[in-house]
Formats: structure tokens, C-alpha cells, sequence
């Protein structure tokens, strides 16, 4: 019974796991910004798509939350790049706000 009952334990973790296993979707965007632009221009765009919620500027990351989601845009002016990252509960709600903040940049 014990043998039987620690199987199946075992077999629904990764079921489990995979169920709650977040989704992360990511872009980079060319920009031919100077670093001060890009971080106004991502705050801009994460506020302008919601991602308001506790909306923090550290340095060249810009992140904010709405809802089960988080999003962080990285700039590297330098680089000429704006990185997106968009955390969240499903791959489609992650690829569709990084759409969104890809064209709001």
C-alpha cells in the first residue's frame, strides 16, 4: 500500500510541476536611443500596457506587474538593444503582453 501510494506520488510531481511551471517569453528590440531615452521610453511603455503595479527603475532595468504577470525591459543603449522579458501563468497571456510592450516601445 505504501509502495503503491509513494509511486504515485512520484508520478504526479512532474505533471504537478508543469502545471505550475511559469511561462517566460523575450524580444530585443534595435533602438538607436541614448540609455536616458531608452529608460523613459520603457517606462513609458511598460505603464502605457499596464505593467504599473509597483513600476521600479533600477539603473538600465525597468520592471513592473499587472496582475500574474511581470515584465522587465533591459536597456543597453550601447548595445543598441531593449531587452523584454514578460513572466507569467500561460505562454499565450507572455507572448502577447511582450507583443504589446515591443510595439508600445
Amino acid at each position: 500500500m505504501m509502495k503503491g501510494l509513494c509511486t504515485a506520488i512520484l508520478m504526479a510531481v512532474p505533471a504537478i510541476a508543469a502545471a505550475q511551471a511559469p511561462s517566460v517569453s523575450t524580444s530585443a528590440v534595435t533602438i538607436g536611443d541614448s540609455q536616458f531615452q531608452c529608460v523613459n521610453h520603457a517606462q513609458a511603455a511598460l505603464k502605457a500596457g499596464g505593467f504599473d503595479e509597483n513600476l521600479t527603475v533600477k539603473d538600465d532595468q525597468i520592471f513592473g506587474r499587472l496582475g500574474n504577470f511581470t515584465a522587465l525591459m533591459f536597456c543597453q543603449a550601447p548595445k543598441r538593444q531593449v531587452f523584454i522579458v514578460v513572466s507569467g501563468p500561460n505562454v499565450e497571456g507572455t507572448a502577447r503582453f511582450r507583443n504589446l510592450l515591443r510595439d508600445q516601445y
